[in-house]
């Protein structure tokens, strides 16, 4: 009875000791629509402002496509653009320390990478916008 007692009364403390998990699922962010007369060279800038804006550096850069980083704190996402003058999609590539895994063919990421994929889309619109007006 007493060791029932006190596994209950260390059970608390335990619980707190566990490390919150905050991966979910990893979900792409939607398609960026390219605004209306620009041209896959002009997305390509504008992807790079967008990127720049946010802390990213672009890693590498070929026709159609580009790779960025983002490296804060502890944390490393590497994640792809692929461009024309329709639309511009981005996808996972690499990260370290943001706890990514697969199970049962579901990819797992930290809660926080869809909140920095959606700053880049925000910050990649926004600078569309400004390069056609």
């Amino acid at each position: 009875m007493k060791s029932r007692l006190r596994a209950l009364a260390v059970l608390p403390f335990l619980l707190l000791a566990q490390p919150v998990v905050a991966n979910e699922k990893l979900v792409e962010p939607a398609p960026v629509a390219v605004t209306t007369g620009l041209k896959a060279d002009q997305v390509a800038r504008a992807l790079k402002i967008a990127f720049a804006e946010r802390g990213w550096m672009v890693t590498k850069e070929e026709p159609g496509r580009m790779e960025a980083t983002l490296n804060l704190r502890k944390h490393m996402l590497k994640v792809e653009a692929k461009y024309d003058a329709q639309q511009v999609t981005f996808g996972y590539l690499d990260s370290a320390e943001l706890d990514y895994e697969e199970k049962n063919g579901v990819k797992y990421i930290h809660r926080k990478y869809e909140g920095w994929m959606r700053n880049v889309s925000t910050s990649l619109q926004r600078a569309m916008l400004q390069m056609a007006g």
